[in-house]
């Protein structure tokens, strides 16, 4: 099946799965969906098979695929910036954060970022997602075309692969203190003016794949209690962004 053995007309049944809508705690909605037990095995196998490699691809910036303890690492390097350099109030934090980013990746740049960094398992991928998949709810389904399934092993590789090349332009274009992902949610700090240019690379980026941002935090230092602006930006499709 990883070496497209699986005959075509099995993979909306493959991909398909049931839908388990949970709340989150600022009353969205996280839709999971667990495919059969075929599919995760096999996504397992490929991510083995992988996992090496994109582990030593990702994990400079992302803390999420192949890292234990990846959000203490996070936590723990924020709080040593700010012990050392709380007083200087030219830097500034920032925290960004995609809304249901996991769903509404554009699935075409998903898979070119799959063919070009992990072709072994491509195939696989493509059969899972080169086409819409139903996933059922109750009585009725949906059809599932755009994004990651969250349940599914390969979700946050894929995700995170998709993210990279934002990740890479912040890296080449901005001098940081610390720049940081656990999945969509990212963590940078630097001159107020870096933090800046880096909020700009990611509001033309995100469109190319309709990742919608939120900014939870924009924070600067040399308080002693810690001021925090609270914006929400969303990208829309046909406007372009506010």
């Amino acid at each position: 099946m990883v070496r497209g053995k699986c005959p075509s007309c099995l993979a909306e049944l493959m991909a398909s799965a049931p839908l388990t809508p949970l709340l989150k705690t600022e009353n969205g909605i996280r839709p999971i969906a667990v495919g059969t037990i075929w599919r995760r095995l096999i996504s397992k196998v490929a991510m083995k098979g992988v996992g090496k490699e994109m582990i030593e691809y990702l994990n400079d910036f992302q803390f999420r695929v192949g890292v234990w303890g990846g959000v203490e690492a996070i936590l723990h390097t924020v709080n040593r910036v700010l012990n050392e350099r709380h007083i200087d109030g030219s830097l500034a934090m920032l925290t960004i954060d995609f809304s249901n980013a996991f769903n509404q990746v554009d699935r075409s740049a998903l898979l070119r970022e799959v063919r070009m960094r992990c072709l072994s398992i491509s195939l696989w991928v493509e059969f899972l997602y080169g086409q819409p998949a139903r996933l059922y709810l109750r009585d009725g389904h949906i059809w599932s075309t755009t994004g990651v399934q969250q349940g599914d092993p390969l979700g946050p590789l894929l995700f995170a692969l998709i993210l990279h090349p934002l990740v890479h332009q912040i890296r080449n274009k901005c001098k940081l203190l610390l720049h940081a992902w656990y999945l969509d949610d990212g963590t940078v700090i630097g001159g107020s003016e870096e933090v800046a240019r880096v909020l700009d690379i990611i509001k033309v980026m995100g469109q190319h794949w309709v990742l919608n941002l939120i900014l939870r935090k924009l924070s600067y230092f040399g308080l002693l209690v810690m001021v925090a602006s609270f914006v929400k930006g969303y990208f829309l499709r046909t406007s372009g962004g506010h």
